[in-house]
């Protein structure tokens, strides 16, 4: 009988355990991971919460997809039995020290803050709105080159349009601060917001989130899988020799036949010895932005008028736009529809901490930032696939979401074995 391949697959985010999944259904797999759990940003908090004292759990990181969007990972799911329940996806902002405020879910919301009704440049930034829906598709191809920055300013597009609407709800979407949402390429800006049904006003997807939070697929992936993990064992060298690869971590050293990085860039350069010219320029061109977390009950990291509390919220203190850090509240009660007399949040970088007697738990996540070039490396790393049996999967090769993570690993996995995903047609 032909001995099985052994790989080693380093990072357990959703591309190194979707690519694990598939490849142990031939070869042999051991996952490391230097957490003291699977899944990245897929991390659920068991909390008891201070009022009702009941044990809920929270997601703090990856929280919500729908069948639009995410066909392979909802054929995950449906492939795993994984439960899920409907989300709800309200957005709302609040902006010049709360001075400012407004909800996208209805028009009682988005009037909610009266004086709204006697703001022009509110008025106008709804006229924008629609216009931008109008506009910007048949524009693409025109404004290819650019970033969406330039392609607002020649469009002479308001300042309350782009910094308390769209530059808002962008910085939202991929945990990003404006400064870096600015430099994000036009087409792909748009491409991402038509797919996902930001450019019109009604049949938006569906938003669902897992129930029992995010690490009950983790589990499931584990559970129907024959792979080895490694927890709390840290990576610190990737040698590659003819007759094998050598894994080197702070407890063991090991051989294997393929190694994926299913690691950030970042890292990945940090641990493999001996770094091809080519490997070391594309993994050097693909950064990230480290984002605070804090999954807390304090109020007052929510808009004053509790009439426009969303599922999503982005908050400034001041108004200085695009000076401040990205600061975003999740409403979990309304996101993960969480039944407790308590209001469960979860902060992205508070300009403040939280009272820290509601805080239930800190959290450092790394969002990747997307400009022309790293999207280009990115492109660049897909070709040099297999090559020294190094291969490379993640969300940056894609537009950063649960989605594109789980695709880039299956795809490394197919290419590897052999194998195709189950549900392939």
């Amino acid at each position: 009988m032909k001995k099985k391949l052994k790989i080693a697959v380093i990072g357990s985010g959703i591309a190194g355990l979707g690519c694990s999944w598939l490849l142990a259904k031939r070869f042999n797999v051991d996952i490391y991971e230097k957490n003291g759990y699977l899944g990245g940003h897929s991390n659920t908090q068991t909390i008891k919460t201070k009022l009702d004292y009941k044990l809920i759990k929270v997601d703090t990181g990856f929280i919500v997809f729908n069948d639009l969007n995410y066909p392979n990972l909802n054929s995950l799911f449906k492939e795993l039995d994984v439960k899920t329940i409907q989300s709800n996806m309200s957005f709302a902002v609040s902006v010049d020290n709360k001075n400012f405020e407004y909800g996208g879910e209805s028009f009682y919301t988005l009037f909610a803050q009266k004086k709204n009704i006697i703001n022009l440049s509110f008025w106008k930034m709804l006229f924008e709105i629609l216009m931008f829906y109008k506009n910007v598709l048949p524009d693409k191809s025109k404004y290819k080159s650019k970033t969406i920055e330039q392609y607002l300013e020649i469009k002479k597009y308001s300042n309350t349009f782009k910094y308390k609407h769209l530059y808002p709800m962008a910085s939202s979407i991929w945990s990003t601060p404006i400064t870096q949402i600015k430099k994000y390429p036009f087409i792909n800006f748009i491409d991402f917001f038509n797919n996902h049904g930001l450019l019109k006003l009604f049949n938006r997807p569906m938003w669902k989130t897992v129930v029992n939070g995010s690490q009950s697929y983790i589990q499931k992936i584990i559970k129907n899988s024959s792979c080895n993990v490694f927890l709390k064992e840290k990576v610190d060298k990737v040698k590659r020799y003819k007759s094998g690869i050598e894994i080197k971590t702070n407890k063991n050293k090991r051989i294997y036949d393929h190694v994926v990085f299913a690691c950030h860039p970042d890292q990945t350069l940090k641990i493999l010895d001996k770094a091809s010219d080519e490997e070391i320029s594309l993994l050097s061109s693909i950064s990230y932005k480290k984002n605070i977390v804090y999954l807390h009950s304090d109020n007052s990291f929510m808009p004053e008028n509790k009439k426009i509390w969303s599922s999503w919220n982005y908050l400034e203190r001041s108004s200085e736009n695009e000076q401040k850090s990205l600061m975003v509240t999740y409403w979990m009660n309304k996101l993960q529809r969480i039944n407790t007399k308590e209001n469960i949040f979860v902060t992205l970088n508070p300009e403040e901490t939280p009272d820290n007697e509601k805080i239930y738990k800190k959290i450092i996540y790394e969002h990747p930032v997307f400009t022309k070039k790293s999207i280009h490396s990115a492109n660049g790393l897909l070709k040099i696939q297999g090559i020294n049996n190094t291969w490379y999967c993640g969300a940056y090769t894609g537009n950063g979401f649960h989605e594109s993570g789980l695709v880039s690993g299956l795809n490394v996995a197919e290419d590897l074995s052999g194998l195709s995903r189950p549900w392939k047609k």
